[in-house]
Parts: C-alpha cells; sequence; structure tokens
C-alpha cells in the first residue's frame, strides 16, 4: 500500500505541473499578416484583426451632393460636371468636380483640375477668391475633385460663368469648359469686404458654416483674401481678428467667445457661443500689426 501512495502522489504532481505548464501558454494572435499580431503568443485566441482596404472607386460618388452644371472642355475630350452640397449661394462654397470622356462616357480618374469663376456685370467683370484642388488625381473614396469657392455677390448683380481647366492625362490633352451657373443670395449675411485702412486693398471676408451649427460653442472658421487684381485673390495670413456675438432681436451677447487665429492658407479659427436658436450677429474687428484696418464689419446667422 505504500508504494501505491507514493506513486499516486507522483502521478498527481505530474498532472499540476502539466496543467501549469499548459495554462501559463501566452494566448493572443499568432497570425503574422494580422494588425494585432502577438509574437509572444503561444496559443491563438481567435480574434486576429486584418486591415480591410478601401472599396476601389470605378465610378464618382455623388450621393447626398446636388449637381450644378456641366459642360465641356473640348480641346481635353472631356465632359466636366459640377456639383455641390446645395445650390451655389454668395459665401464660402464646397465645390466638386468629376471628368468624363466625352466620346465614351468613362470616368477621368487622372488630371489637372482648375476652376476660375469669373462674373460678368456688363459694364466690367471680376473674379472670386478660390481654393483649387492640388492633386492630380480625385479623392480616393468619392472619386472627385474638391474646390472651395468664395462668392462675393449673388447672380442677380450679373452673371456668374465657371471656366474649368482640366488636363487629361489619359490623352494628355488640355482644354477649358465654360460653364455658366447660378449662384443664389444667401439667406444670411455670409461674406464681407472693406478697404484695410493701412494699404487701401480690398480684403473679403468669408463665415465657413460648421455643417451642423448647434445651441452652444461651435467652431469660428473665417476665410480671408485680398484683391490682386480684378481676377486674382490671394489668402491673407496676418490679419488679427476679434468677433462679438450679439442678438439684436434679445439685445444680448455670450460669454466664452475664442477669436479666430490664422491656421492656413488664410483661414482663422475660433469659437462663438450660440447660447440660443434666433439671429445672431457677429461683428468683426480686424488689425494688422495692433493697428485697426476695418471695423462696422459683421455675419449674420440664424440658427
Amino acid at each position: 500500500m505504500k508504494k501505491l501512495h507514493t506513486y499516486t502522489l507522483l502521478s498527481a504532481a505530474l498532472l499540476a505541473l502539466t496543467f501549469s505548464f499548459t495554462s501559463c501558454k501566452k494566448e493572443g494572435c499568432t497570425d503574422s499578416q494580422a494588425t494585432n499580431y502577438d509574437e509572444k503568443a503561444k496559443k491563438d485566441d481567435g480574434n486576429c484583426l486584418y486591415d480591410t482596404p478601401d472599396p476601389v472607386v470605378t465610378m464618382p460618388v455623388t450621393s447626398g451632393l446636388t449637381e450644378i452644371a456641366s459642360g465641356y472642355a473640348v480641346g481635353a475630350s472631356a465632359q466636366i460636371k459640377v456639383y455641390a452640397n446645395e445650390a451655389l449661394f454668395n459665401g464660402y462654397n464646397y465645390v466638386y468636380i468629376a471628368a468624363f470622356d466625352s466620346a465614351s462616357g468613362n470616368w477621368l480618374n487622372e488630371g489637372h483640375v482648375s476652376l476660375d469663376p469669373v462674373m460678368d456685370m456688363g459694364h466690367m467683370s471680376h473674379g472670386t477668391p478660390v481654393e483649387n484642388p492640388t492633386s492630380t488625381t480625385p479623392d480616393s473614396k468619392t472619386g472627385l475633385y474638391a474646390a472651395q469657392v468664395v462668392f462675393v455677390m449673388p447672380s442677380m448683380g450679373g452673371s456668374w460663368m465657371l471656366k474649368v481647366k482640366y488636363h487629361n492625362h489619359h490623352s494628355n490633352k488640355e482644354g477649358e469648359a465654360m460653364i455658366p451657373i447660378t449662384v443664389a443670395s444667401a439667406s444670411n449675411r455670409l461674406v464681407q469686404s472693406f478697404v484695410a485702412a493701412d494699404d487701401s486693398s480690398r480684403i473679403f471676408l468669408s463665415y465657413v458654416i460648421p455643417t451642423v451649427p448647434m445651441v452652444g460653442v461651435n467652431d469660428m472658421e473665417i476665410t480671408a483674401h485680398y484683391r490682386k487684381n480684378m481676377m486674382e485673390h490671394d489668402p491673407l495670413t496676418d490679419l488679427e481678428i476679434e468677433i462679438v456675438p450679439d442678438m439684436p432681436s434679445m439685445g444680448h451677447g455670450s460669454p466664452n467667445n475664442v477669436h479666430p487665429t490664422h491656421t492656413s492658407n488664410g483661414h482663422y479659427v475660433g469659437q462663438v457661443n450660440y447660447t440660443m436658436t434666433g439671429l445672431w450677429r457677429i461683428s468683426l474687428k480686424v488689425k494688422r500689426n495692433g493697428q485697426v484696418i476695418g471695423e462696422n464689419i459683421w455675419f449674420e446667422y440664424t440658427l
């Protein structure tokens, strides 16, 4: 009986040692192709993760956008289609461009695009601030070229023509589409201009409306450009902009506002606090080198 007891104890000890060794094996992802691969893992836990490649765009994705107009860049053998988030208005607009082969209708996914809007007022013509696409390929997710245009006035003062220059990399041809467009009068005051007190330049400010403005603190983004000549406008990067929001109908302002400061390419970002719904006026004071160069300027926005 003593030998049996010793054997039983030895078996139990070996079993415990085996269990201990097994339970100490590190679990994790053992597939080296996974993003969470663990080289120290001895046992796969079944939770390996893998990168999912973005779907390949075969045609421009325009759902949720409004088609504004289209035209042909004859020299480039391309049809140009213009889209926007909504109907164009005087203010800061997001504009999207898609190009198609004018003969086959196939989508063109390589080329240079630049926009040149021109307002014909009969007795004179002028341009407007534009932020053109910088890439020679459209966005990988939408298949669209993205640009931004600050329309400084609605079409009621004349007629807008959108010149779209396109260099077709598939054919190595260039052309320009002349596309008439309509710019509606915005329901809010979203663009202002003034003559700078220090150098007499014409400066244009635009309010970039947040996607979903809300009661409370919102980012406030303003663009600033000066008129280089009647057709060209360059971004201004050296301004100091102060904001004072108030509700004219209620006779009060709001606390916790942050003056916009320059970020890049003539864009200034701060914060505005809308404490309730209704019509808000945002008064602006513009300085350069500490000197006031523009005041009695304001935006209006109805929340």
